[in-house]
Formats: structure tokens, C-alpha cells, sequence
């Protein structure tokens, strides 16, 4: 049966050990709880610097954005003065004296053309009137012939009068175009003073725009200067709202004259269509007669040695082809007919419309004649404001020299400003750290009011278990004592046994023997139970030495970077040491 060793002495005296060590775990306690103090009193200073730190950067973000609000207001209205240059300089560069021009070259050209076509049917109808006349003095035609040429002279003479008569309306045209060509010229003309007068328009709008503008800044400045100048002020106002509403009388006449213009430039296009409709019609026109007075060939005259009659089918067949002839130039006549009498509708049409722009005309001249009066008017009721526009513009330069200063002054505060949030974006970090760590000491400083308490609560089961423990050791030195006891008992009862083996008596042997069996089976029994005793002995002071390791295992405050706690878990009814872990936060500030 094996037995086990008795416990050392060392291990019997540790709580004696302990109770020596409790003054420097309240002084370790002491410490902790100064600076879970200290770690308070500097995240407050913190979150005061970090507060400090937001407002100045929500400062700093306000000025910021009024500055770029005032910012953004110039750059508006010089992008407003820019489209509004931009804007008279395209309506000043419009291409209507050119689209005139060529209007101008077209008709040129096209009378030209005419001309030459008008000449080239003449000396044609000279020519075959020449050869006829010189055929007939030639040849002395019969009475067939003579019919057949007095119907071609009758068709002629029914020709040259359509000529002439289509002449005449060429005529017509012509003294039409000269009186288009003079309208278009006066037209032009009224253009041109138009453009005049609404360029002085224009001129007038910008210099009232200026003056607009001065007073603008002269009110700024005056405003800002001195209560002088408020009664100053008020009369410069209602001038303005004077000028203003003038403006917009000449805005509304100007563009009154635009839509007029535009009128007359509309019916001006419809007349030129209409012209060109003309030509092309006469074009047509010629292009028929010539198609119709085509030179008629004749046979070739005999010769005089051999005159031979003409054969009668011959002429028959030239008869029939005249007379086809004479149905189709009577068609035709009847066609051309039906399209003079639409080109004098359109001529009728066409003075109606000159009639009225005559009016018209008539009205925009008594119309620019009040404006040139309202204009020299003005002109003269702006010659006082002299004097007041070079102060205005004085006052312009010095507010022009304040717009740079404050330009420098918003680019210096964009610097602040950036480097304001980049200050604040550093604040924030620091203030994030100092909330990280913040964080860890109240988590720390839970952990360790956790950990005092617990200690606490265990220092007074210890002092329960203290009696406890004295009793244990001092049942387990009766029981050592007993066990050597038993020892001894067990030498003895080998030695009688080895006496006993000698014995020469037989039942008394026997009754030895099981006399001695029962006290070794009393033994055994009383050792078992002195081994669960001492095997239970053994365990408690076990726990109770894990216990007092656990509490040396709370290290000093000012040892090193991070606290290490060892905490204490109960598991059934044991205290069991749980793993380490940090609490105290980051190492130190960066």
C-alpha cells in the first residue's frame, strides 16, 4: 500500500506569508485609484482643448462661407456685364448688310441675263423677217404659196403683237423694278438710321448700366461713410428710378422698332420672291417664244437654168405643219395669257404691300423724329450729372482698390482657413485618441473597482477560512501522528506474527490469526479514512495557495506600460485564475 509524503513546512506557513503582504496591496490600490484620477482630470483638459478647437473651426467655416458668398456674387454679375457685351456685340454684327448685297448682285445679274436674252430675240425675229422678205422678192410664188406666206404673215403680225405686248409688260416690270430698287434703297436706307438709332439705344442702355452700377457702388460707399449723405442718396435714387423708367420706355421702343424692321425686311424677302417668281416666269416665256419663232426652213431657190414647179404634196404637208403650228401658238398664247393675268394679281398684291410699308415708313420716321428728341432730351438732362459721374467714378477706383484689398484679404483667410482645418482635422484626431483612452481608463477603472471588490470579498473568506485552515493542519499532524502509529502497530504485529509462525499450538494459532486479520482490516479502514481526509487536506491548501498567488499576481501601478490584472472566475466552488488582459489603454501620447 503506498502511501503519500506529508506536506512541507514552507507550504503550512503561507498564510502567515500573506497576512504580512496586505499593507502593500492597499497602498497598490491607492495608486491605482490616483491615477484612474489623474487619467479623469486629463480627458476633461482634452475634451476642453478639443471644444475650444471645434468652435474656432465652426468660426473660421462661417467666415469662410461668406466670404465665398460674396465671393461668388461679383463673379455673377461681371458674367452678367459679360453676356450682356457679348450679346450687343452679336446683335451689332448681324449679317443683314450682306444678305442686301446679295440680294443686290442676284438682281443684277439676272437683269443682265435678261437683257442679252431680250437682244438675242430681237436680232432672231429681224433675221427671219429679212430672209422671208428676201424669198419672196426671189421667187415668184404661186397663189398657194402666197396664201401659205400671207397666213405666215398674219401668224407674224399676231406674233409681233403678243411681243409687243409682252414687251409692254416687260416694260411694266421694268419701271416696277426701278420702283422696287428705290423702295429697297429707301428701305435700306431706314435700315441703316434704324441700326444708328438703336446702337445710341444700346449706348444709352450701357451708360445708364454704368450709372447704374456707380450709384450702386456710390451708395455702398456713401452708406458706409457718413448720415450726410442719406438725403444725397434719396435724390440719386429717384433719379435712378427716373432713368430706369426711361430705360425700359427705350427698351420698349426699340424693341417696337426691331418688330418693325422685321416686318419690313418679311415683306421685303415676299417681294423679292416674288420678282424672282417674275423672272423665272419670263425666262419661261422667252424660252417658248424662241422655241416657237424658230427660223423656217425653206427649200433651197433652183437654180436658174432649171426651174421645176413644186410638187403639191410637198406643200400640202407644209401647210398642215403651219396650221398644227398656228393650234399650239394659240394654246400657248392662251397659257401665257392665264399667267399674266396672275402676275398683275400679284402686281396689285405687290402695291398693296408697298402701300402699306409707305405707312409704315411714315410712322417710323415720325417715330425716330420723337425718339431723336426724347434722345437729345436726355442727353441734355445727363449733361448736369457730369461732375457727379467723375466723383462716381473716383469713388468706382477707390471701391475697385477695396475689392483688391479684400480679394488679398479672402485669399490670407482661405490660408487660415485651411490651415484652421487642418489644426482642427489634428484636434479631432487628438480628441479621438484622448476618447479612445478615455475609454480604456474608465474601462480600467471598472475593471480594477471590480477587481478591489473582489479582493475585498476575498480577503474576508480568507479570514474565514483561516480557522479553517489551522484546524485542517492540525488534524492532519494527528492524523501523521496516528499514521505513525499505525506504522509502529503494523512492525509489532509482524514481529508477533513472525513469533506466532513458530507456534506449535493449532486453534490458538487460528484465533491469532483472525484476530489479527480483524485488526488489519479495522486498520485499513481507519487508513483509507485518514487518506480522504489527508487527499482533502492536501486540496484545500492547494486553493488556498492558488489564492495567495493570485493575490501577489497584482502588479504595482508604475511598473510598467500596461496593468495586467489577473482575474479571479469561480468555477463550482473553486477560484480559478483567468487569462491576462489589458485595460490601461495606449502606451502614451504620440
Amino acid at each position: 500500500m503506498t502511501t503519500r509524503q506529508p506536506l512541507s513546512a514552507a507550504s503550512t506557513n503561507r498564510p502567515h506569508v500573506k497576512e504580512k503582504k496586505t499593507e502593500p496591496d492597499n497602498l497598490k490600490l491607492q495608486t491605482a485609484l490616483d491615477d484612474a484620477a489623474n487619467q479623469r482630470r486629463k480627458r476633461a483638459e482634452a475634451e476642453g482643448v478639443a471644444q475650444g478647437a471645434r468652435k474656432d473651426a465652426i468660426a473660421a467655416e462661417e467666415m469662410a462661407a461668406r466670404f465665398k458668398k460674396e465671393l461668388e456674387k461679383a463673379k455673377a454679375s461681371i458674367a452678367r456685364r459679360d453676356e450682356d457685351l457679348a450679346s450687343l456685340r452679336k446683335k451689332a454684327g448681324d449679317g443683314l448688310e450682306a444678305q442686301l448685297q446679295e440680294l443686290v448682285e442676284r438682281h443684277k445679274t439676272s437683269k443682265s441675263k435678261w437683257k442679252s436674252e431680250i437682244d438675242d430675240l430681237q436680232k432672231a425675229n429681224a433675221d427671219l423677217t429679212n430672209q422671208l422678205r428676201g424669198e419672196q422678192k426671189k421667187h415668184g410664188l404661186s397663189t398657194e404659196q402666197r396664201r401659205a406666206t400671207a397666213l405666215m404673215e398674219a401668224e407674224n403680225a399676231v406674233l409681233k403683237k403678243e411681243i409687243d405686248r409682252l414687251r409692254t409688260i416687260l416694260r411694266s416690270t421694268k419701271g416696277e423694278e426701278g420702283r422696287w430698287e428705290k423702295e429697297r434703297a429707301s428701305l435700306l436706307h431706314e435700315l441703316e438710321s434704324l441700326k444708328h438709332q438703336v446702337f445710341a439705344g444700346e449706348k444709352v442702355k450701357e451708360e445708364g448700366d454704368v450709372l447704374e452700377d456707380l450709384l450702386n457702388a456710390a451708395t455702398l460707399t456713401f452708406a458706409t461713410s457718413s448720415r450726410a449723405w442719406k438725403e444725397q442718396l434719396r435724390d440719386v435714387k429717384e433719379e435712378l428710378i427716373l432713368e430706369r423708367a426711361e430705360k425700359m420706355c427705350w427698351k420698349t421702343r426699340t424693341s417696337e422698332l426691331r418688330m418693325r424692321v422685321k416686318g419690313m425686311m418679311r415683306d421685303s424677302r415676299i417681294l423679292q420672291r416674288r420678282f424672282e417668281r417674275i423672272q423665272e416666269e419670263n425666262a419661261i416665256l422667252h424660252e417658248n417664244l424662241e422655241s416657237h419663232c424658230c427660223p423656217i426652213t425653206l427649200p433651197p431657190p433652183p437654180q436658174p437654168e432649171t426651174i421645176l414647179p413644186l410638187p403639191t404634196l410637198d406643200i400640202t404637208q407644209e401647210f398642215q405643219i403651219t396650221l398644227n403650228h398656228v393650234d399650239l401658238l394659240s394654246t400657248h398664247l392662251q397659257y401665257l395669257k392665264s399667267d399674266n393675268d396672275e402676275l398683275f394679281a400679284s402686281l396689285k398684291s405687290t402695291t398693296v404691300s408697298l402701300d402699306k410699308a409707305e405707312e409704315v415708313e411714315s410712322s417710323l420716321r415720325a417715330s425716330y423724329a420723337e425718339l431723336q428728341a426724347q434722345h437729345s432730351a436726355l442727353i441734355q438732362e445727363h449733361e448736369p450729372c457730369a461732375a457727379r459721374e467723375v466723383s462716381l467714378k473716383e469713388e468706382l477706383t477707390r471701391v475697385q482698390e477695396a475689392e483688391k484689398g479684400v480679394r488679398e484679404q479672402m485669399t490670407e483667410m482661405h490660408g487660415q482657413v485651411s490651415r484652421a482645418e487642418q489644426r482642427a482635422k489634428e484636434d479631432r484626431e487628438m480628441l479621438r485618441r484622448a476618447n479612445d483612452s478615455a475609454m480604456r481608463s474608465k474601462a480600467a477603472e471598472t475593471a480594477l473597482e471590480e477587481e478591489v471588490q473582489r479582493l475585498k470579498d476575498a480577503l474576508l473568506q480568507a479570514e474565514q477560512y483561516r480557522e479553517l485552515y489551522e484546524d485542517l493542519d492540525e488534524r492532519y499532524r494527528i492524523l501523521e501522528s496516528r499514521e505513525a502509529m499505525a506504522l509502529d502497530e503494523a512492525e509489532k504485529l509482524g514481529h508477533q506474527n513472525a513469533r506466532l509462525i513458530g507456534h506449535v499450538n493449532g486453534d490458538q494459532r487460528i484465533s491469532y490469526v483472525d484476530s489479527v486479520r480483524r485488526e488489519m482490516a479495522l486498520v485499513k479502514a481507519e487508513l483509507a479514512a485518514t487518506r480522504t481526509m489527508l487527499n482533502d487536506a492536501n486540496d484545500r491548501i492547494k486553493d488556498l495557495s492558488r489564492e495567495v498567488e493570485a493575490y501577489k499576481s497584482v502588479e504595482p501601478m508604475g511598473m510598467g506600460q500596461r496593468t495586467k490584472v489577473v482575474r479571479r472566475q469561480p468555477e463550482g466552488s473553486r477560484l480559478v485564475m483567468s487569462t491576462n488582459r489589458s485595460v490601461s489603454g495606449p502606451s502614451g501620447w504620440r
